[in-house]
């Protein structure tokens, strides 16, 4: 009868506590889903507020770069340039087509349509610049060319200005339309938030109320339960006892107390094997250390030694180089020159072994490719184009050298022309090597290369320079790709890949690509 009772009770107060807590739950659940229903509608509201003008703001950035691509190919006259070009101009056709499908006002659709025609203006006046040019090319720029080509390049930058002013005035009406359109979304925001506050206030006390009847029948059994608990947190898990709680007819808090026993005796297993695992792994990780240690010295004597095969390798190049231009009695120069090589000589005895940042490096190199100007004269051309947003990161002193010094000596092709006799004669052709650095902050991928317009190579020959790069004997035996190869492994590891690409008579592309930089 007893039993009967009190099953009876443990019933009746689960039965109350469940229907108190459903009512409770109903009430939370359809305020929390006006709150997001709402919350939902302001978030896209805002996120496409946002798109418009990150749109507007993609459209500006092409629209600049761009207008760089035209100058690039107004200056030099390469297909390659036109490729970025053509391709820039394609993704402000797309981005235009974008903005002027937004229909968000009357005068915002006018202005879109006004800069639409702007744009097609200022594309086909890059077609008229990419005609005069193709029509001229594998011909040398002349004086006539460049006028020619120059007046149209002045009507298009005329065109890119107009279009940027009208840019900015469009970009402000609508930074400022989005942001009273977000002012007045949070307003309705606040009134509704102050509606459900004071749903709120009236539902907490009647919350505090029920919870207090039902949590009084209940927490003082667990009580005990809780001073058990923070005896094991003090420590005292060596000297636990089972804990036993007297006169509770839940059967919630029987079980809770059985499920505690049982975990504190296992923990307390657990502890004395972690003890003992910990004492052998402690004699395993000073041995781990010591292996690690050994491991460094060897590296870095490896990349010192490394570092001594280019340095002399470089020093006879370069006073070979000097020693010819003092023969020709020219002081002024060869002084300068001697200063430049110089600085190139501390920079390397300074840092040899050593990692250095990309921005030192680079502007190290600036050293030897103005001795290389001097040596070549209009013979090569060098072009810098840099993004200096990973230049901090550590990288070998003079990996930069080689690699420029590789696209000199072999970048340079011979082309047979006629003379004034007709006769076929060798001519060196114009060199342009160009070093770029790139970055992608989403996959934070840095990328450096050096690339020329020389003889380049046929596949099989890339391939067997690549083999050589991954053999033992060739990265200890060789100057240059091998030597910078293997420095960049001993550094970077996997977080480093190299890349070459090369074309017969086109030229060669020498990359490298850090990751997670």
């Amino acid at each position: 009868m007893r039993k009967e009772l009190q099953a009876k009770k443990e019933e009746t107060i689960h039965a109350i506590l469940a229907e108190y807590t459903h009512f409770l739950l109903g009430i939370a659940v359809f305020l929390l889903l006006i709150v997001l229903a709402f919350y939902f509608f302001s978030s896209r509201q805002y996120q496409k507020n946002t798109e418009h003008v990150l749109l507007m703001n993609s459209f500006y950035q092409e629209l600049d770069l761009c207008n760089g691509f035209l100058t690039q190919y107004v200056r030099n006259g390469t297909e390659r340039y036109y490729t970025d070009l053509e391709q820039s101009s394609k993704k402000l056709t797309a981005i235009m087509g974008h903005l002027q499908a937004m229909e968000l006002s009357r005068e915002f659709d006018r202005d879109m349509q006004d800069l639409g025609w702007q744009l097609q203006k200022y594309q086909a006046m890059i077609e008229v610049i990419h005609f005069q040019i193709a029509d001229n090319q594998g011909k040398q720029f002349n004086s006539g060319l460049l006028s020619a080509v120059s007046e149209n390049a002045v009507k298009a930058a005329h065109m890119y200005d107009l279009m940027v002013m009208q840019f900015k005035d469009i970009d402000f009406d609508l930074i400022s339309a989005v942001n009273g359109a977000q002012q007045r979304l949070n307003t309705h925001f606040a009134r509704y938030c102050l509606v459900l506050i004071g749903l709120t206030i009236i539902l907490i006390p009647l919350a505090v109320a029920g919870a207090n009847t039902m949590t009084a029948k209940i927490i003082l059994p667990l009580q005990k339960l809780v001073a058990s608990a923070e005896k094991i947190r003090d420590g005292q898990i060596e000297t636990f006892e089972d804990v036993v709680i007297e006169g509770s007819s839940y059967r919630e808090v029987s079980r809770l107390v059985s499920v505690f026993n049982r975990m504190v005796l296992q923990l307390r297993d657990h502890i004395r094997t972690i003890n003992e695992n910990a004492r052998t792994e402690a004699v395993l990780h000073e041995k781990e250390l010591e292996n690690m240690r050994i491991t460094n010295l060897l590296k870095t004597s490896e990349l010192k030694a490394l570092q001594m095969q280019i340095n002399p390798h470089f020093l006879f190049n370069t006073l070979s180089m000097i020693a010819r231009t003092a023969d020709i009695g020219n002081t002024e120069q060869t002084s300068v020159l001697l200063w430049r090589t110089a600085r190139l000589l501390r920079y390397s005895l300074d840092y040899s072994g050593r990692t250095v940042p990309l921005a030192t490096e680079i502007e190290m190199l600036g050293n030897y490719v103005y001795l290389q100007e001097q040596r070549f004269g209009s013979r090569i051309f060098f072009d810098f184009d840099l993004d200096e947003r990973f230049h901090q990161t550590e990288v070998p002193c003079f990996i930069l050298q080689p690699l420029v010094e590789n696209a000199i000596v072999h970048g340079m092709k011979e082309m047979m022309v006629k003379n004034i006799h007709q006769e076929y004669v060798p001519v060196v052709q114009k060199n342009v090597i160009t070093v770029k650095t790139r970055y992608n902050p989403n996959t934070r991928l840095g990328e450096i290369w050096i690339m020329d317009q020389g003889a380049g190579m046929d596949e099989k020959t890339r391939q067997e320079i690549l083999k050589s790069l991954d053999s033992d004997h060739a990265q200890r035996e060789k100057i240059g790709l091998a030597n910078v190869h293997m420095r960049l492994n001993l550094v970077f590891g996997e977080r480093y890949q190299f890349r070459l690409e090369s074309r017969l008579l086109q030229g060669t592309e020498v990359g490298i690509l850090l990751k997670d930089v």
